[in-house]
C-alpha cells in the first residue's frame, strides 16, 4: 500500500481491502496514520514486484514509476 494499513486509498477499494484482508494479506511499510502520498507509490512498487519472479506491465503512463 501506498499509506499506512489504517489509511485505504482510494476510499471505494474499502470493500476490496476487507476481502483481501479476509483472505491474504495488506502489506505496507509505512505506519499507521500515513496518508497516501504520490513518493510513497513508487517505493510500494518495489515491494510488489520483489516476490514476483517478473512482471509484466500492460499499460501504464510515463513518468508511472514502472520504468
Amino acid at each position: 500500500m501506498g499509506s499506512g494499513g489504517d489509511v485505504i486509498y482510494p476510499l471505494e477499494h474499502t470493500p476490496l481491502a476487507d476481502e483481501i484482508v479476509g483472505s491474504g494479506v495488506l502489506t505496507t511499510e509505512y505506519p499507521l496514520g500515513a496518508k497516501p502520498d504520490a513518493r510513497h507509490f513508487h517505493r510500494r512498487n518495489r515491494l510488489l514486484s520483489g516476490p514476483s519472479m517478473g512482471t509484466l506491465v500492460v499499460e501504464a503512463s510515463e513518468g508511472s514509476g514502472t520504468q
